[in-house]
């Protein structure tokens, strides 16, 4: 039904409420991996064929969660494709509708999941998840500039506040030795 007619997709999000979508998400997060598998072929032709309700329905109901963990998963290369599709139709809903999705799929660690698809073997999963990097989260990551070094004169600096270590400005109580030692002893570390 989910990769029927446009009235199909309806009545199959329709159903019981939308109950039986909500159980779709659950066996594509918790099921075996072929029973997932199944899932996963439904909620992506439900996305990829749907109208854009019934995008935003399932997103809603938690169907980003699926796809994200399925691009960690052992999905073979046709399924990572497919989810991968799913992704790119619901990231162009998102921008349409001006829905915060991309947020929502970066907060389930699926940002990372495609950045690590960077690495796959398959030269097509590569290039689509650096597709959907590129369009929809503007091709790099943020950086936390608070972690960027800053070269000094004394150093490196990293922008983060200096810590006390110990209380009243006292040194550490650890002493340590740096001189190379003579032949037989190693440096040590005195209490």
């Amino acid at each position: 039904m989910a990769a029927g007619t446009s009235a199909h997709r309806e009545h199959l999000l329709n159903c019981n409420g939308g109950e039986l979508i909500k159980d779709i998400i659950y066996v594509a997060n918790t099921a075996s991996f072929e029973v997932r598998k199944e899932a996963l072929w439904t909620l992506s032709n439900l996305v990829t064929d749907g109208k854009d309700n019934i995008v935003i329905t399932v997103v809603r109901m938690g169907g980003l969660s699926a796809f994200s963990r399925a691009l960690f998963g052992d999905a073979d290369v046709t399924l990572l494709l497919t989810v991968l599709e799913a992704l790119k139709r619901i990231f162009e809903v998102s921008n349409i509708h001006q829905l915060d999705f991309d947020e929502l799929f970066d907060e389930s660690d699926g940002l990372e999941a495609l950045e690590l698809l960077q690495n796959h073997s398959s030269d097509t999963v590569y290039q689509a998840a650096v597709h959907l990097i590129d369009h929809f989260f503007n091709g790099e990551e943020e950086v936390d500039l608070a972690v960027v070094p800053e070269s000094k004169e004394e150093g490196f600096s990293f922008g983060l506040p200096a810590k006390q270590l110990f209380p009243g400005g006292q040194p550490s109580p650890i002493k340590f030795d740096f001189t190379m030692p003579d032949a037989g002893t190693f440096p040590s570390a005195a209490v």
